[in-house]
């Protein structure tokens, strides 16, 4: 399906990097507010200080291993191909070597409970390795993102494993949609 898609791009102190944004199809408009893929090069590891965020993300990673991390030693974890990152009151450290192709979905709390049967309490303040989460549902999405060559197909890849999810996924009660 064609998209529009938003592309940056820039250097900053020797740090050449991409941005690529797009917005969900239809389906999925309650539950993501967007796709945003990131390239980055940088002569020198690089760690980042996320602040907390009132929605879920799902980082995926197509390059050198990167770390996630929540302040909290307790709620500590990393996932260097897929994580999905949970609301909190908690910073994520975002860490590695230089060079990092991920894509980001913000997602909405809905879409934990609709997509991926959890509640949002279940990932607050936590970083929650994809396939543990996922299964083979999470398998089979990273494999597919491993293996798309551009941004448009990684975007056509999360589209049908979102929807996919969706569709499998529990019903929404409406009244909590509405709330």
């Amino acid at each position: 399906m064609a998209r529009m898609i938003r592309v940056r791009r820039g250097t900053d102190a020797g740090v050449h990097w991409e941005v690529a944004e797009t917005r969900p199809p239809a389906p999925l408009a309650d539950l993501v507010a967007g796709y945003r893929s990131f390239r980055e090069f940088s002569p020198a590891p690089v760690v980042r200080r996320e602040p907390p965020r009132s929605g879920l993300v799902l980082v995926l990673n197509r390059d050198t291993p990167i770390s996630l991390t929540r302040e909290h030693p307790a709620r500590t974890g990393s996932a260097p191909a897929g994580a999905l990152v949970g609301i909190g009151q908690l910073s994520v450290e975002a860490a590695h070597d230089g060079s990092q192709d991920v894509l980001e979905v913000r997602l909405s709390l809905l879409a934990a409970l609709r997509i991926f049967g959890i509640t949002g309490n279940e990932v607050a303040d936590r970083v929650i390795d994809l396939i543990d989460l996922w299964g083979k549902y999470g398998t089979d999405l990273l494999e597919q993102f491993a293996a798309a060559d551009s941004s448009q197909e990684r975007f056509d890849v999360l589209d049908s494993a979102l929807i996919s999810g969706a569709e499998r996924g529990r019903e929404l009660d409406p009244v909590l949609v509405g709330a």
